[in-house]
């Protein structure tokens, strides 16, 4: 009988098992290591580490109407020629006009300015009496009186702040006849009482810490608002043109020197107050003050730390004034006129008859 692989051969055990699992382990070790040596051919070693690059008949050709990519860029700098005549740039020339608060709450300072020709408006915002033409948040306002009581006016400047118009805060310091009505924070007379300047007017001491404390705080409550400069005036203590100097007790409030000093440190106070603030600090001064002759304490030097202006009435030397007293910048100069002229040259500012 022929014999078949059909015939049954008995169950087959454990051992027969893994004999073949060897084997067929055993090829598959051998085709792979084939399958390797095969391959170096077509192994590139780059920067990214190995990668498999088949042969031209395995790869898939772009068609042949299809253009080549194009190279791959390198470095490209582009330069830009500036036009070779650019117009010179108009000179931005300062012209403001004193308005009344009023105007403010009657949304009117923009025509008003537009009147005196002006983009810029000067707010009377403490006068030479005391008062305030916005509502303080300060101590001593509230002592003495001083804050506005116009409901909403705070809100108002600020709205107006966000304008056109350049705002600019006018500010009575030391001659404030509010604030000069206490003993605490007064110049006085040889008998004791309250000085008086030939207006009439009281004054507040620039000794005064407390005073000068106030004066800084108002200030920053000003740059709060929006405003765009801060103006002092009567920023030292009273000269011979404001009255009789010989009246006034000399002590803590009015010492016989030192004057220059104090109100050095009053200009350094306020300046580093408002370093924080987008707003310039400027001050009115006299050509006897820069040379330091007027007895106000003020003097050149002390306006350089200022990054405001130089405020001078017409007929004080302008510019020529500020060269002989050693500031650098007379482009800082504003010139107060009876009237504004286009036409002229320099930072100008009016204070309209009653202003």
């Amino acid at each position: 009988m022929k014999k078949t692989y059909g015939t049954y051969k008995g169950r087959s055990t454990l051992t027969d098992k893994l004999r073949v699992l060897a084997v067929v382990l055993l090829i598959l070790v051998v085709l792979a290591a084939a399958a390797v040596f095969a391959a170096q051919d077509y192994i590139v070693y780059t920067e990214d580490g190995p990668r498999l690059q088949l042969p031209g008949f395995l790869r898939q050709d772009p068609p042949e109407d299809q253009p080549p990519a194009p190279p791959e860029p390198g470095d490209i700098s582009v330069v830009i020629e500036p036009p070779e005549d650019l117009p010179e740039e108009e000179e931005a020339w300062l012209r403001a006009a004193a308005l009344p608060i009023e105007a403010v709450a009657q949304g009117t300072l923009a025509s008003q300015a537009a009147e005196y020709g002006a983009n810029a408006v000067i707010l009377d915002m403490k006068t030479d009496q005391g008062r305030l033409n916005f509502v303080s948040q300060q101590a001593v306002a509230a002592q003495v009186g001083a804050n506005s009581s116009l409901e909403g006016i705070n809100d108002q400047l600020r709205a107006a702040a966000e304008g056109d118009l350049y705002l600019i805060a006018r500010m009575s310091c030391f001659r404030d006849h509010r604030v000069g009505t206490e003993n605490a924070y007064a110049i006085t007379t040889n008998p004791g009482r309250r000085w008086t300047d030939l207006g009439g007017v009281r004054w507040s001491s620039p000794a005064s810490q407390a005073v000068r404390d106030y004066l800084v705080g108002v200030m920053t409550e000003l740059a709060e608002l929006g405003f765009d400069e801060i103006l002092l005036e009567y920023s030292g203590y009273p000269t011979a043109a404001d009255g009789h100097l010989e009246y006034i007790r000399r002590g803590d409030a009015y010492p016989g020197d030192g004057l220059n000093e104090i109100v050095a440190e009053f200009f350094r106070q306020a300046a580093q107050a408002l370093a924080e603030y987008d707003v310039r600090l400027s001050v009115c001064a006299t050509r006897e003050a820069l040379e330091g002759g007027d007895r106000s304490g003020r003097e050149a030097a002390q306006l350089e730390g200022l990054n405001g202006n130089i405020w001078m009435a017409e007929g004080q030397g302008g510019a020529a004034a500020l060269e002989q007293a050693g500031v650098q910048d007379t482009g800082r100069l504003v010139e107060i006129v009876p009237a504004l002229d286009p036409e002229r040259g320099v930072h100008q500012a009016v204070f309209p008859e009653g202003q």
